[in-house]
């Protein structure tokens, strides 16, 4: 009870206009300053504002990328950077694809031969094999 008495006693105190502060009407004035325009000419205006993209020089039927970058410009002086015979870039012909071929077939053959013996001796489990001397 003591409680309620307090916080309405606290909400009186606030409310009335002892605590408010009065209103000041000040005469309203418009006030104006010089505007300055964005573009000096039109032709500017007509420069910096244009719904076309720019194309690409060097293809005109494709847009100009930001950021598009001569790399092979910028590091030809570089001996560690190479233009010709990129791998991935390079054509080659039927035979030098048949070596290819062959040499990865050999590859793929000596690996797959190390897996299968891998595999078998960590299947083991009688016999001297890791798996068998663990269980022993």
């Amino acid at each position: 009870m003591q409680r309620l008495a307090l916080l309405l006693t606290a909400l009186a105190a606030t409310y009335s206009e002892a605590f408010v502060a009065p209103t000041v009407t000040k005469p309203f004035t418009i006030t104006t300053s010089q505007t300055t325009s964005l573009y000096e000419t039109a032709a500017e205006k007509a420069t910096e504002i244009s719904d076309e993209p720019e194309m690409n020089p060097d293809n005109p039927n494709l847009p100009v990328l930001k950021g598009d970058y001569d790399w092979d410009a910028e590091y030809a002086a570089d001996p560690d950077w190479i233009t010709e015979n990129v791998p991935g870039k390079i054509v080659l012909g039927d035979v030098e694809l048949a070596a290819q071929v062959t040499a990865l077939s050999k590859l793929e053959e000596k690996y797959r031969k190390v897996r299968q013996e891998e595999e078998y001796t960590e299947a083991r489990i009688i016999g001297w094999g890791p798996k068998a001397e663990t269980y022993n």
